[in-house]
Order: structure tokens, then sequence, then C-alpha cells
């Protein structure tokens, strides 16, 4: 299929955070030498192909809402990714997680009429027609660096994919399915049921030889001389998007019980 032929249209753009009352009224958590090492880096996307066999108004006076409902539970023990990363107030190199009560995440939904079957099929394809479904962080008006965005592309009578979008700065690939389980469990059983939970204490990391100071430096000197964004972007995104399909399958990330529908 020619990558000018899948058309997607947005047909809803709103925000979902952690339902009121339920967070801090602000958080702010230090980059440690762990995290301050992907800032420079891409985030990681991942694409979740489920078949739904009706229309896109079924879905949007259905499924969508459990979706969001499901997402607010998620991230209430989820709520640093509502908010962004920023360079700490009175400091030159410092960063840190900042979030505030009332903080949220982008949510798109759109639709396509492309072949649902054949991208989510297990064969080689032209990675590229997948750009339309991935979501993009945008920085925000404070400037901070957003951490996540979420879309839902609904294929009509064939299948729903939602695509997620993660700032690696904020947590690895295992935090970060972590996540999806919650959300997917959330999703199923109406409440937030996952045994485990993220640890946000970061006096429990020790730094005695500065080695964040010494990985800012290296940024620095990337930043200086490479367009590192763009480098590594051409050496891990075949890689990245073509390995989806295989972590859809074996995850177990199921969103809905089919027989309901």
């Amino acid at each position: 299929m020619a990558l000018n032929s899948l058309q997607v249209k947005i047909i809803e753009s709103s925000r979902v955070g952690p339902p009121p009352g339920t967070t801090p009224s602000h958080a702010s958590l230090p980059f440690t030498f762990f995290d301050v090492r992907w800032m420079i880096t891409p985030p990681f996307e991942r694409l979740f192909f489920y078949p739904y066999c009706h229309t896109t108004l079924h879905f949007m006076t259905s499924l969508l809402l459990s979706l969001k409902h499901s997402l607010s539970l998620a991230l209430e023990t989820y709520y640093p990714l509502t908010g962004g990363f920023r360079r700490t107030p009175g400091t030159e190199d410092k960063l840190e997680h900042y979030y505030v009560e009332g903080d949220t995440v982008s949510f798109t939904v759109a639709k396509c009429d492309g072949p649902f079957e054949d991208l989510a099929s297990d064969h080689k394809r032209d990675i590229s027609q997948l750009d339309h479904l991935i979501p993009r962080l945008s920085k925000s008006k404070d400037d901070l660096q957003p951490l996540l965005a979420v879309q839902v592309t609904v294929f009509p009578e064939h299948g729903i994919v939602i695509g997620t979008t993660v700032h690696h700065a904020a947590c690895d690939g295992t935090t970060s399915m972590q996540f999806i389980h919650a959300w997917a469990q959330a999703c199923l059983s109406g409440a937030f049921v996952s045994s485990r939970v993220p640890f946000f204490d970061r006096s429990f990391i020790s730094d005695p030889s500065n080695l964040y100071s010494s990985i800012i430096k290296i940024i620095k000197i990337i930043k200086r001389y490479y367009n590192f964004r763009k480098l590594f972007y051409s050496v891990t995104i075949g890689y990245v998007v073509k390995s989806l399909h295989y972590v859809l399958h074996a995850t177990g990330c199921r969103l809905y019980d089919n027989s309901s529908f």
C-alpha cells in the first residue's frame, strides 16, 4: 500500500489527567545520572493493534469513555507522566521532573480507512506508513517538556490502534510497559488493580562520583558537534517500529472483553 493512500483524520483532541484530589498538589523529582543521559534521545513509540468490528460512532459512544476513564485511573499512580521535565529554577545544569495537580496528557482520537489487517500483519512493510498512528510530544506553554502522549486511531469495522509516545527521560521500557498493563487492567476491571507501583524517592540513588555532571558535560559536547537526535533516529527507528507488532501479541494488554462487543 502506498504511503499517500493512508489517510488519517483527527476527529477529537482532548486532555486526560488523574482524578481530581488523588495526587499531590505538586511534585519535583530531581534527575539522577540514570535519567539525564536520555534527555537528548528521541522518545520511544509503541503501537497496539486490537480487532474491533464496529463503527466509529459505536467506538465514540462506548469504548472511548472507558479508555479515558481507565487512563485517568492509571495516571493516578503514574502521575509524573502527566507533568514534564524542566531546568530546576536557579540552577544551570540541574533538571527535574515537575508535576502540578491538574496536569494532563494529550489524548487524540483519529479515524483511518486504511487496511488494518495489512498494517497489523507479520510481514515487512514501509514503516513510514505507521507514522500517522503515532502521537507527538510538543512543548507546553510554560516550557515544560511533556512526557506522554496518546492517540487512538479507529479503523471502522476492523480495529483500533492505540499509540503511545513516552519521553525516555521519564522512564525505561519496563516501567512504560507496566504503565500500559496498569491502564489495560483498569479498563477491563474499572479499577486500578496493579500489584506493581512506581517508586519515586530519589534519595535512595547516591552519586558519590558525580556521574551526573560528567554526563552533562558529554551531552553538551555531543549537542555542539552532532545532530544526535537525527543520528539516533536514523539508526534505531527501523528496528523500533518493526518490532512493535511482536510486542502486541506478547504483552497481553487486553483493554476490553471481546465477548462484550
